[in-house]
């Protein structure tokens, strides 16, 4: 087996067998790992086994492990400034009786009938499995026992629950639901797994073992469950995870703020406890405390949230007359009878059958005798009248069936069905209800139709977020204090005090005046193609042609401006078919042969070399629009691969000042151009390219790590792309540091074993990440002179603490191999690996003392000079200044950052609005071998703070300081690309086609052939699609921004 040291094995049949160091035979299984000893090892796609994390036994070999640093007790050497972090400390000084019992609860269901036909049988839900432990634990106290509605019921020492199996009637002709109970053993030990929140007192002699974080573990989890029970139990409030929302309470002082498809903005805090640096290389505790704000919806019947949806066209913008308008139209829909309303138009049910409408909503249904959760997956065209299906040799309507099977007269037969957890399963909308709470609670990355408006609604000066977050705090009625307090835990009434240092700004080069964050109307690019760029317009807008001609003269002459040489446009006209296709209701596929024809014409008409522009104007965002956009990209970067696209969208109506949205758009074209200078090459060679891609800027002085013998590597996985997970992966073409090569590939986010059971719904590691490397690093050679790096930086994005060892151990080896295969043997670069968070929940904000702002604050700040009002920036002071932004470039690492390894916090970007997020970056391998050259000491913290923010200034679609590496930046845009790819060729998600089997969403014949459309998926993508990419002129040309 290939890429197993020093092991032997053996195939008997159709079994393979591996031989221990020890001697000992272990036999292969049919998943795609095994454990060997105390090591689990992974087969890639190559074929290769490479170790997920280190042997303990000295019997055998493995694979290489990550050499963390360790944290640094000096941080660099740039301008100090006090900052405040959202972190309070905590101490279990009071904890008492503080010593808790674990116990495991599972919750077995039987199988009836012959056990190869029957479908394997669903958990009971959460609320199920909470109201059961409710019951068995109903003789202690409330405050004696703790469940996390999972599988974890904590008792204080002295309760005792019944171990075994019970069986627990909750409902009247239900069954009883079984509930297992034993208690939870020890890592490594037969003993009950005890939580003794003693241990929070922190010895400074054993806080310097890393062991220590392991032991305290399960002390936290129970914390964070303390908090969520008392959060929900006794304030009342709604809790998805570790986010608690109160559903009665906006961003203004309580005021409801209502929002799109009769969604609310809900305001809430996330609390998380955490294990941070003392600063004096040991640990103490903290807890972070962050302000948030989520979307969420109220329990509510489907009629009237419908009726929400209709009546926001009536209300035209006009908020307060949101509920005079559903309460019409929830009237009017109550009374329709056996008639399709009026105002249920065909764009209308698009709309209901998205996300953002009634689509993947959590509802009830109540017939039968008994109510049932269920997740909506579509809403059909016919009314529960019109709406039939096959049933015991005949065709019956969804009317009459319920009205025969279940004794049931339809108020309003003229209504459309739900279809609930698969398609055609059809049950009228007046049976169904919307459920409240966390159940329809959306968080994480939000769709457009709220981000923007909750952007709008919650930003709030640094001054202000840190004012409600220690409100939170210190109200119990709605903060998480009173769920520490009640187990002894006291927190510092006060945020942590840090101190933080400025680095110095890179100075960039252009042949303009470059100055960061404000280049783009003054910089001509320093490396800009060296030939006329031929290039044509299109327009989708209902502009005149002569406005859109001077538009197009305007692009020439601001092209010239920032050093591009245009031609004279070749052309400004319609896609003359795909315009006719551009219409609301069309399929993708129906606009996507139509832009194919428009396309071939233009290449067969101008000849265009690979070397061409294309530059869109598109109407504002909508389904038809966003469908255009995804198929233009598709093809001229797949079919075609001649010339590259510039798409803007322009508004339909003049703004409010009178200015039209051409007008708008002119005023866009100097960061366009930015933009634009990337996606073109450098040197031209008749048809041909030569090495090299045009960029605006680069760094005068590069950090001695950035010299010619380094590339820079960036990598990102995103998910959820129709079921399948797309990593994308960039490296720096030269000593520039600004253009990059890139890799995509797909990748099945299905683990299957043996049993074929689904382990999880995402792959974060990057399988292809060696075959991947590899022809990147095959490419960085035959643009440098045929010389591989001496130096790989890699910068990753995505992981989570959880998954530092299994995800970049197994990454770390695949590089290894990837420099193996190109560079032979005896190449080995020195290595860096960076991760880079974004998802976190620290802040920081200017010590008051410390703000220097020139217009007065309303702090007592003695030394600001202007007449300003507070953040208003009214008077001789400068607005931005006074709202107290952490300065770009400000560093944070000793007092704050975790422990165990050196990381470091670091806010590159300017801030604007807002507080400013800084991004967390963790050094987990550097080589021992990398020494700086001047002093011939190995790299400190400085150095990779200083790096970073370098990369930071080289972000190719803006000439603005980005808030984290640019390398992760580019690779998240390249697997948005292929997510984009992937979504366009592949509308239905994985969830969507689960709803169409017919089988148990859990049955192993429905993991079967999830499986087999996943794989299906992978191949198109990772064998046509990138491949024609791969391939094409666009290789080292930034085409995905």
């Amino acid at each position: 087996i290939n890429g197993i040291p020093r092991l032997c094995w053996v195939q008997l049949g159709s079994v393979k067998w591996v031989r221990l160091g020890s001697g000992k035979w272990v036999r292969l299984g049919s998943s795609t790992w095994v454990q060997l000893g105390s090591g689990k090892w992974d087969q890639l796609g190559s074929g290769n086994w490479v170790q997920l994390g280190p042997a303990t036994g000295s019997s055998w070999d493995h694979a290489l492990a990550m050499e963390l640093q360790p944290l640094a007790l000096t941080y660099g050497n740039g301008a100090p400034i006090r900052l405040l972090s959202n972190h309070f400390l905590a101490s279990a000084e009071k904890v008492g009786n503080g010593v808790w019992l674990a116990w495991q609860v599972d919750f077995p269901s039987t199988k009836n009938g012959d056990s190869r036909l029957a479908r394997k049988p669903r958990e009971a839900g959460k609320e199920l499995r909470t109201n059961a432990v409710q019951k068995l634990c109903q003789q202690m106290p409330a405050t004696e026992w703790l469940f996390d509605g999972g599988h974890r019921l904590y008792t204080r020492r002295g309760q005792r629950v019944p171990c075994g199996k019970h069986e627990v009637q909750l409902a009247t002709g239900r069954p009883p639901l079984v509930v297992e109970v034993q208690a939870a053993g020890n890592q490594g030990g037969p003993r009950q797994q005890e939580i003794d929140l003693s241990r929070l007192i922190l010895d400074p002699r054993k806080m310097r073992n890393k062991e220590v974080l392991d032991e305290i573990g399960e002390e936290f989890r129970f914390l964070q469950v303390a908090m969520r029970c008392f959060a929900v139990n006794d304030l009342g409030l709604v809790s998805k995870g570790r986010r608690v929302v109160n559903p009665n309470t906006g961003p203004h002082d309580g005021e409801e703020v209502a929002l799109r498809h009769g969604r609310e903005l809900w305001m809430g805090y996330m609390a998380n406890l955490e294990v941070i640096d003392d600063g004096l290389g040991g640990m103490r505790c903290s807890l972070s405390l962050n302000y948030c704000a989520s979307v969420g919806l109220l329990a509510m019947s489907v009629i009237e949230l419908l009726a929400h949806i209709i009546g926001e066209d009536w209300c035209r913008g006009q908020a307060y007359k949101r509920k005079e308008a559903a309460a019409f139209y929830s009237s009017e829909l109550m009374q329709t009878g056996s008639y399709w309303p009026k105002s249920l138009t065909q764009t209308l049910i698009r709309t209901l059958n998205s996300e953002t409408g009634l689509r993947k909503l959590r509802v009830v249904v109540n017939y039968g005798g008994y109510s049932r959760k269920c997740t909506v997956v579509g809403i059909t065209n016919e009314s529960s009248l019109d709406k039939q299906f096959w049933l015991e040799e005949r065709w019956i309507s969804v009317n009459e069936y319920f009205e025969q099977k279940w004794n049931i007269k339809l108020k309003n037969p003229g209504l459309p069905c739900l279809e609930l957890n698969k398609r055609g399963n059809c049950v009228p909308m007046e049976l169904v209800t919307v459920l409240g709470g966390e159940h329809n609670l959306m968080i994480g990355k939000l769709s457009s139709d709220y981000q923007s408006e909750i952007s709008r609604q919650t930003t709030f000066s640094p001054k202000e977020r840190r004012r409600r977050i220690e409100g939170f705090l210190k109200d119990v009625r709605v903060g998480p204090l009173g769920g520490l307090q009640n187990n002894g835990i006291v927190l510092t009434p006060s945020m942590l005090s840090v101190d933080g240092h400025c680095l110095q700004a890179p100075e960039l080069v252009g042949t303009g005046p470059v100055r960061a964050n404000n280049y783009a109307n003054s910089v001509q690019a320093v490396s800009p193609p060296d030939f006329a760029v031929p290039w044509g317009l299109w327009y989708l807008t209902r502009d005149k042609e002569g406005d859109v001609k001077r538009f197009a003269d305007t692009v020439q002459r601001t092209a010239l401006n920032r050093g591009i040489r245009l031609e004279s446009c070749n052309f400004i006209d319609w896609p003359r078919r795909a315009a006719q296709e551009c219409i609301p209701g069309r399929q993708f596929e129906t606009i996507k042969e139509a832009l194919c024809e428009d396309l071939s014409a233009v290449h067969e008409q101008f000849q265009w070399p690979e070397h061409s522009l294309l530059f869109v104007l598109l109407p504002p965002q909508c389904e038809h629009v966003n469908n255009f956009y995804r198929a233009l990209k598709m093809l001229t970067e797949t079919k075609f691969g001649s010339f590259a696209t510039q798409c803007i969208n322009v508004l339909d109506r003049p703004d409010r000042s009178g200015n039209s949205g051409l007008q708008l758009a002119e005023r866009k074209l100097n960061n366009i151009m930015i933009k634009l200078t990337s996606k073109l090459p450098q040197y031209q060679r008749g048809k041909h390219l030569s090495a090299g891609t045009a960029h605006t800027v680069c760094l005068r002085n590069p950090h001695w790590l950035l010299n010619g013998g380094t590339v820079v590597l960036g990598a990102d996985v995103t998910h959820n792309a129709a079921g399948v997970s797309v990593a994308g992966v960039v490296a720096t073409r030269g000593s520039d540091f600004a253009t990059y090569f890139s890799e995509l590939r797909a990748q099945s986010p299905y683990v299957y074993g043996a049993d074929k059971k689904r382990q999880r719904k995402a792959e974060e590691r990057i399988i292809f990440l060696t075959e991947m490397v590899e022809a990147l690093l095959r490419r960085w050679r035959d643009s440098n002179s045929g010389h591989l790096p001496s130096t790989v930086l890699y910068y990753r994005d995505g992981v989570s603490n959880g998954q530092f060892k299994p995800v970049l151990t197994l990454e770390l080896n695949l590089l290894v191999e990837a420099f193996r295969r190109i560079g032979g043997e005896g190449y080995k670069p020195q290595l860096v690996i960076i991760v880079g968070q974004k998802r976190h929940q620290t802040r920081f904000f200017v010590d008051e003392p410390q703000a220097d702002g020139k217009g007065k604050s309303n702090s007592s700040d003695k030394n600001g000079k202007g007449k300003g009002r507070g953040d208003q920036g009214k008077g001789k002071g400068k607005g931005k200044e006074e709202m107290n932004h952490i300065p770009p470039g400000t560093a944070a690492g000793l007092g704050i950052a975790q422990h165990g390894h050196l990381n470091f916090f670091l806010v590159s970007h300017q801030g604007i609005k807002g507080t400013s997020i800084p991004c967390h970056y963790h050094l987990l391998h550097a080589d021992k071998r990398l020494v700086n050259p001047s002093t011939k000491c190995a790299p400190t913290a400085e150095d990779f703070e200083n790096v970073t923010y370098q990369l930071c200034h080289l972000y190719g679609r803006a000439d603005k300081v980005v808030s984290y590496a640019t390398p992760t930046y580019i690779a998240d845009h390249l697997a948005e690309l292929g997510k984009l790819h992937v979504e366009a060729q592949f509308p239905d998600s994985l969830e969507d086609l689960a709803s169409v089997y017919p089988s148990s969403d859990h049955s192993n014949s429905n993991d079967s052939q999830l499986k087999e459309c996943v794989e299906e998926r992978v191949r198109w993508f990772n064998s046509d699609t990138w491949r024609k990419m791969a391939d094409s002129s666009f290789q080292g040309r930034h085409y995905f921004l």
